[in-house]
């Protein structure tokens, strides 16, 4: 059984890394703190640019055609730069739902958030996919801003639909199948930080995970047993 990452796997992270290391530097994050949407601007396009976005979107539909394991590592890398998009709710959540019916999501010209039940960007992302408290696609609402430990990660709680649909049960399963220096706003650390502390509230942190892979795949005991 091979369990190493391919050659093209690589290579396409080396490219992802070497275009976040120029688009979506420290000064871009901490930028993001501050500027109107909370986003890198730049560093969006050129990943869509590059397919990145499209990733798990079919090649009929523009995308790359991809699988979730051709992604990791390009998710590891955005995390890497903490990239400040909704990176995980667009590649892995948004974009396979809604590619085959929304021309300029694979580019991310058109760009998905995902929740359960608070989106980040939801506020300023052309689409969102909540799957909690109520399983819809939203086009168009009314958000109100939630205090997030990571400033440039605006999350957002759906008020009011305005135009949406409830997402199909098909739809449904897939969307869920698929130190001290860090507390200083001096240091560079801190955005990484407060992006892992937040996504780790979001999805689940490494424990929790790697708890699920003992409980699926190697059925052991858990950290917790």
């Amino acid at each position: 059984m091979e369990l190493a990452f391919t050659d093209d796997q690589l290579a396409f992270r080396d490219a992802v890394r070497d275009l976040l290391a120029k688009e979506c530097p420290p000064a871009v994050v901490r930028d993001a703190w501050t500027n109107a949407d909370g986003r890198s601007g730049a560093a969006w396009a050129a990943l869509g640019a590059m397919g990145v976005l499209g990733a798990l979107v079919a090649e009929a539909d523009g995308g790359l055609g991809l699988t979730e394991l051709d992604v990791v590592l390009l998710a590891e890398e955005a995390g890497y730069a903490a990239l400040p998009e909704p990176f995980v709710e667009h590649v892995l959540v948004g974009a396979p739902l809604t590619g085959p019916m929304l021309p300029g999501v694979a580019d991310g010209a058109v760009t998905v958030t995902a929740g359960d039940p608070l989106a980040p960007y939801g506020a300023t992302a052309d689409l969102a996919v909540f799957l909690a408290p109520e399983p819809q696609i939203v086009a168009a609402g009314e958000y109100e801003q939630v205090e997030s430990v990571d400033g440039s990660r605006r999350l957002s709680r759906l008020v009011a639909v305005r135009q949406g649909r409830p997402l199909e049960r098909a739809e449904l399963s897939q969307a869920f199948w698929r130190g001290t220096l860090g507390y200083s706003y001096e240091y560079d650390l801190h955005l990484w930080m407060k992006r892992a502390w937040a996504l780790a509230r979001t999805w689940g942190d490494a424990s929790w995970h790697r708890d699920r892979v003992a409980r699926a795949i190697l059925d052991a005991p858990t950290e917790k047993d």
